[in-house]
C-alpha cells in the first residue's frame, strides 16, 4: 500500500481482557481485506489497526460483530499516523498525547503484539527474516492509554454485557447451592431444575453468548467449551453440576477482572506521580509549562515540598528527596550539587534548580511503565507453545469426543444416553 492508502487507528476496546479476547479478534480482522497489521495492548485496552483508511468503518463493524464495543481512542476521531514504507517493519509514525506525527519513527514488537506506542524513542533490531534492521521504533510511554482506565472500574465482559453484577452472581451461587442441596436431600427433582436453571441464567448468560460468538468463528476457546460442557451436563439431567460449574466459572472470571484493575489502577497511580507542569526558566523568566513541552538542557526550578516532574542534575541548591516512589528507600536521601533526582520523587527540604537530562517521555518514571506495559504484551515462549498447541489440541479432542459418542450407536448397537453421557462427562 502507499503512503496515502494506509493508517494506524488506535481503537479502544473495553472487553478486551485476556488472550481470548485477543485470538477472537485476530481471527475477525487479520483476513479482513485492507488490514496489515494488528497490535494489542491488553492492559490499556488498545488494539492498533494498520489498515487502508476506506475499510475504518468496516473494521469498526466487524467488532461490534463479535459483540465488542469498539471506540476510536480519542472517543471522537481516529488516530491515524501516515505511513512512509512499505513492509513489515519498514513504515514510520509516532503519537503524542494522542496526535499523529507522521514521519516519525514507528514501532511494533517482533511478536506483534504491542499496544498503542507513543513517544520514547529507541532503536530497536529485528532479524532478517521481518526487515532491515537497525532503524528506530516508538515505544509509547502509556501516558495517553492508561489515564483513561478510571480507577475501581470492573472489566467489562467479552461480548457485550459486563460480568454479572456481584448480587447477579451471589444469587446465582446461591440457587447453585441450593440445586445441590435440594438434590442431595432427595428433594423434589422440579426444584433442583429450576434452581439450576436460574444460576445458570443468572451467572452464565454472558459465557453464553461469548461461547456462541467463539463458535461461530471457528474458535474453541474457554467460553465455548464451556457453553458446551454446561449444555451437555443440562441435556444428561446433571442440573445442580451445570449450575455449580457455570457459577464457580463466572467467579473465577470476576476475580481476574477485578485482580487486572487493581493492577491499571496500580499503572495509573505510577504515571500520577509525576506533575503535569513545572517552572522552567525561559528567557531569564520563570515560566510555567507542561513537562511534555519541556525539553533536555532546561532549567527547572523546585520548591521545597514539590513533586519533581522530569529527571535531572541539581545545578543549585542543597535538599532530601524522597525517592520511595522510584527506588523504594524507605528514607529520604540527602542531595547536593551534581546529584541526579527523578521524576515523581519528592522535594523534601531546600529549593533547587535542575538541568533536564531527560524528556518526558524518556524519563526513569516513563521507561518503568513502558516496561510494565511491553511485559504484558509480550507472551512467554512457554505460552506461545500452549497457544498453538491447544489450536489443534482442543478441536482434535472435541471431535474424538463426538466420534465416540456417535459410532458405537450407529455403528456397534450401543446405547445412545450412556455414551453420550460418559464421553461428554469426561
Amino acid at each position: 500500500m502507499s503512503e496515502q492508502q494506509t493508517r494506524v487507528t488506535a481503537i479502544r476496546i473495553e472487553q478486551m481482557d485476556c488472550p481470548t479476547e485477543e485470538r477472537l479478534l485476530r481471527k475477525a480482522l487479520e483476513k479482513k481485506p485492507g488490514v496489515t497489521d494488528l497490535r494489542f495492548n491488553l492492559m490499556s485496552r488498545v488494539l492498533s489497526v494498520t489498515h487502508d483508511p476506506a475499510i475504518l468503518e468496516e473494521v469498526m463493524q466487524a467488532i461490534r460483530k463479535i459483540g465488542f464495543t469498539p471506540e476510536l481512542h480519542d472517543g471522537k476521531s481516529a488516530t491515524a499516523r501516515t505511513i512512509s514504507k512499505t513492509g513489515c517493519c519498514g513504515h514510520s509514525h509516532a503519537t503524542t498525547g494522542g496526535q499523529t506525527i507522521a514521519g516519525a519513527p514507528h514501532s511494533h514488537g517482533d511478536s506483534g503484539v504491542h499496544g498503542a506506542h507513543d513517544h520514547h524513542q529507541h532503536e530497536h533490531n529485528h532479524d532478517g527474516s521481518h526487515c532491515a534492521q537497525g532503524h528506530d521504533h516508538t515505544h509509547g510511554s502509556a501516558q495517553g492509554t492508561l489515564l483513561a482506565q478510571p480507577e475501581g472500574e470492573v472489566s467489562p465482559n467479552i461480548a457485550g454485557g459486563i460480568l454479572p453484577a456481584w448480587w447477579h452472581l451471589a444469587l446465582g451461587g446461591a440457587l447453585a447451592l441450593a440445586s445441590e442441596l435440594v438434590h442431595w436431600f432427595g428433594g423434589p427433582t422440579w426444584l433442583t431444575i429450576v434452581c439450576a436453571i436460574a444460576a445458570v441464567a443468572l451467572a452464565g448468560t454472558a459465557t453464553y453468548r461469548k461461547g456462541l460468538v467463539a463458535l461461530r468463528y471457528g474458535d474453541l476457546n474457554i467460553n465455548a467449551l464451556m457453553s458446551i460442557a454446561v449444555t451437555c451436563a443440562l441435556l444428561i439431567g446433571q442440573w445442580p453440576e451445570a449450575a455449580m460449574v457455570m457459577v464457580l466459572f463466572t467467579l473465577s472470571e470476576w476475580i481476574e477482572a477485578k485482580s487486572l484493575d487493581r493492577t491499571r489502577a496500580a499503572v495509573a497511580g505510577l504515571m500520577n506521580l509525576a506533575p503535569e507542569t513545572v517552572t522552567v526558566q525561559i528567557d531569564g523568566q520563570w515560566q510555567k509549562r507542561e513537562v511534555a513541552q519541556v525539553a533536555v538542557g532546561s532549567l527547572v526550578r523546585i520548591a521545597p515540598g514539590e513533586r519533581i516532574g522530569l529527571d535531572g542534575r541539581i545545578v543549585r541548591g542543597v535538599t532530601t528527596v524522597n525517592q520511595a516512589p522510584i527506588t523504594g528507600e524507605s528514607v529520604p536521601v540527602d542531595k547536593q550539587l551534581g546529584d541526579t533526582v527523578f521524576a515523581g520523587t519528592v522535594n523534601e527540604a531546600g529549593e533547587i534548580e535542575i538541568d533536564v537530562t531527560a524528556a518526558a517521555d524518556s524519563t526513569t518514571l516513563a521507561r518503568i511503565i513502558n516496561q510494565i506495559e511491553e511485559a504484558q504484551a509480550v507472551k512467554a515462549p512457554t505460552q506461545r507453545f500452549v497457544d498453538t498447541f491447544s489450536r489443534y489440541y482442543t478441536p482434535a479432542v472435541v471431535v474424538l469426543a463426538i466420534l465416540l459418542a456417535v459410532i458405537p450407536p450407529l455403528f456397534f448397537g450401543g446405547a445412545w444416553l450412556p455414551g453420550f453421557t460418559r464421553r461428554w462427562s469426561c
